[in-house]
């Protein structure tokens, strides 16, 4: 009688045991998958960061051009004049 109740005192620490275990491997599968979503979040975050950066630089392109046509055109109306 006493033996088996150590027997199933023992089952049952094992059972607990492979239960922790279990949620254990589930936590770190958890985690390496934020982080995995984190690592993608950051590279979409970069993607568009560089894409506003390329805008804008493509803005401040046009810029510079829009105001040396319009010098072109002051020049050529003051010589036309």
């Amino acid at each position: 009688m006493v033996v088996q109740s150590s027997v199933e005192a023992v089952e049952e620490a094992l059972k607990k045991q492979q239960e922790a275990e279990k949620r254990m491997c589930s936590l770190e599968l958890l985690m390496k998958m934020e982080r995995i979503d984190a690592a993608c979040q950051l590279e979409k975050t970069k993607r568009q960061m560089k894409k506003k950066t390329m805008e804008i630089e493509k803005q401040r392109d046009f810029g510079w051009l829009g105001l040396l046509i319009c010098c072109l055109l002051f020049i050529i109306f003051v010589f036309i004049w």
